[in-house]
């Protein structure tokens, strides 16, 4: 293991989504790959909808206890935190040098270090490091434009990692299986952490699984 430890702290607050910390687990397993101590400060339970049980939350052990950070001699620390107030950047810029992606914060010139991936407002502080194309691309990007295929039209609509106005379940009540209706047009299905799992609404087999076992009625 090379020296120098890492901290990646995520923005993973209500209103945050989930994006900041797939790509903040996402950093960790590849600083890791690499030979490096890198560590994940997990998000609190009490500020941040997304389930415990989120993929590279539990079993492979990324997240560091809040307790030991501290004690810590990090090298470096990165935050991918949207907009950093400043309370939290005296708080981190006292343990360690402060790298910063994609930061929109009042303090974003004061970082040590700024590295964008998306494309930065007019007038900010510029960064060290401008590099849209270290964003991952489509597994299974297309080469060509999208042609509808003849037929019935199948489209895919994808909530979030948090649905902060909780209209998950309203609308999959809506575009719920129903013969009647539909005419079995709809296939719906739910991720493995989606709140659709064990919220009674039944139609909604894991998405690229089989459907769960005696589905509860729908009411």
């Amino acid at each position: 293991m090379k020296e120098g430890a890492l901290l990646v702290v995520p923005a993973a607050g209500r209103g945050r989504g989930g994006g900041h910390l797939a790509r903040s687990i996402a950093l960790v397993r590849a600083l890791r790959a690499e030979g490096r101590e890198a560590w994940l400060r997990a998000p609190e339970p009490s500020s941040c909808k997304l389930p415990a049980e989120a993929p590279g939350v539990t079993g492979e052990p990324l997240a560091i206890p809040e307790s030991e950070i501290p004690a810590r001699p990090w090298s470096w620390i990165i935050l991918d935190n949207f907009r950093t107030s400043p309370e939290d950047f005296a708080r981190w810029s006292a343990l360690a040098p402060l790298i910063g992606i994609d930061e929109g914060g009042p303090l974003r010139s004061r970082f040590d270090f700024l590295a964008d991936l998306l494309p930065a407002l007019p007038g900010v502080h510029p960064p060290n490091l401008s590099a849209p194309g270290l964003n991952p691309r489509p597994c299974r990007a297309k080469e060509r434009p999208f042609a509808a295929p003849e037929g019935a039209l199948r489209v895919l609509v994808s909530f979030g990692a948090e649905d902060p106005a909780g209209l998950t379940v309203p609308v999959a009540l809506a575009l719920a299986p129903d013969e009647e209706r539909s005419g079995g047009g709809r296939a719906p299905c739910a991720g493995a952490t989606s709140p659709l799992r064990g919220s009674g609404v039944s139609g909604y087999p894991q998405c690229g699984g089989a459907p769960p076992p005696n589905p509860p009625p729908r009411g």
